[in-house]
């Protein structure tokens, strides 16, 4: 028996800048609510935040900070502004997110062999099963967020085997990122697949 486990960050689909939009969306809301001022620099520090720096809870504090400048946000508007966050965002994806052509048959072939099948995300929950319905993904999904760890940690791949109930040695891993999931993944004992669209050395 082998198990088949999906990194969600890209492997299913583009994004498309998912994250930022959502965060742009709950800027602007915020603001009107609270009556705040969006003036031309903090327009433009919003524009430079990228996906990248909102991959987190800590790091979509931070930039709810960069944002807003010299406002100050009380810890209750933080949290509100995380909340509100995972529902925009979780919107966003039917809106942003373009799943790959071949994503969908490839699920349906796995699931008729009845091979166990599990996916690993290392981004916000709300997004990527939102990411994992869009494309008819029927698996588990392992948050690492939820766990508090980085995806590519030896800690998160244990939870796949354990979601699995396979060693580590039966599971192949299917991602996208060479460096920053696949790597990770064969050190921790898993076999690899490595889903190279761009023709990346």
């Amino acid at each position: 028996m082998i198990g088949v486990a999906f990194a969600l960050h890209e492997t299913f689909g583009i994004a498309n800048g998912t994250e930022r939009i959502a965060f742009e969306r709950v800027v602007y809301q915020f603001a009107g609510q609270r009556g705040l001022g969006i003036d031309s620099t903090a327009v433009e520090r919003i524009a430079r935040i990228d996906d990248a720096a909102l991959s987190s809870p800590a790091a979509l504090a931070e930039a709810f900070s960069t944002a807003f400048g010299s406002t100050l946000l009380h810890a209750a508007d933080a949290t509100w502004l995380e909340a509100l966050f995972r529902m925009t965002a979780a919107g966003a994806v039917g809106e942003r997110f373009v799943p790959f052509d071949d994503v969908a048959p490839a699920l349906r072939k796995i699931a008729e062999m009845h091979v166990p099948r599990v996916a690993l995300s290392g981004g916000w929950p709300t997004i990527d099963q939102r990411k994992a319905d869009l494309v008819g993904f029927d698996g588990s999904i392992v948050f690492a967020q939820d766990l508090g760890v980085a995806a590519s940690t030896p800690a998160a791949f244990a939870r796949v085997a354990d979601a699995l109930k396979l060693p580590a040695d039966r599971i192949w891993f299917v991602a996208s990122d060479a460096r920053g999931e696949i790597l990770p993944a064969a050190a921790a004992g898993l076999r690899t697949i490595w889903v190279n669209r761009n023709g990346a050395e």
